[in-house]
């Protein structure tokens, strides 16, 4: 779930990858809001009333913990979309007293993702998640640095680009036991490419989980 605060003066935590009159096209908003607030940060307002192409409602993340304490079977992955220390702490902040409210403990179902090492200690400040995914696409840690981390801290699973890839930094982390995870891959082609390196799992737009699992032979014959 991609994470962002609203205009309001008591920000609310929402549901959004970015702000700007592109992406709000690109949800079908264009239809819901005057032009000059399609490319603004929106209101809580504007929020609920901007629906995704027309019909579907975005989820706040008050929404989120409702779904969460309704479905013990969801997990949601945090993706922060404020990398200033301050920021981060004030969404896990939310994050926090928003589920406490409703149930505690849907928090151990919820998986931070951190861009870098320093921010493990302002998530776990809020809250000892269980669970943590280190993320590499804005690091600049050496691959030496990330399994050192990863060993020391003992984070949970590992996401890498796949430009960021390769077999020894894959072969590092399976060796702790711990999973990578590569993005974005929408080609089954390079899911055996990345599979035979050893990555565990995938992120893709369009991929699913019983493609995923195919045998290889039929991958390979387009079957």
């Amino acid at each position: 779930m991609d994470m962002l605060f609203t205009s309001d003066q008591d920000e609310q935590l929402i549901g959004r990858h970015e702000w700007g009159a592109s992406f709000s096209k690109m949800m079908g908003q264009q239809n819901e809001l005057p032009d000059d607030r399609l490319n603004s940060r929106f209101t809580y307002e504007e929020f609920r009333k901007a629906k995704i192409q027309g019909r579907y409602d975005a989820l706040s993340w008050a929404d989120a913990v409702q779904l969460l304490h309704e479905y013990p079977d969801i997990y949601i992955i945090t993706d922060t979309e404020e990398i200033e220390p301050e920021r981060i702490r004030q969404m896990f902040s939310t994050i926090v007293k928003e589920a406490d409210e409703v149930d505690p403990s849907v928090l151990d179902r919820v998986v931070p993702q951190i861009y870098n090492q320093p921010m493990l200690a302002e998530v776990k400040a809020e809250y000892d998640f269980p669970q943590i995914i280190y993320t590499l696409y804005v690091s600049k840690d050496t691959d030496a640095e990330v399994v050192k981390f990863v060993r020391e801290n003992h984070i949970s699973a590992v996401t890498m680009s796949n430009t960021r890839a390769d077999r020894k930094l894959i072969s590092a982390l399976s060796d702790l036991g711990v999973p990578s995870y590569i993005h974005t891959i929408d080609q089954m082609s390079d899911v055996l490419k990345f599979k035979a390196m050893g990555a565990y799992g995938f992120y893709s737009n369009r991929l699913s989980e019983g493609e995923l699992r195919k045998p290889v032979w039929k991958i390979l014959l387009g079957l």
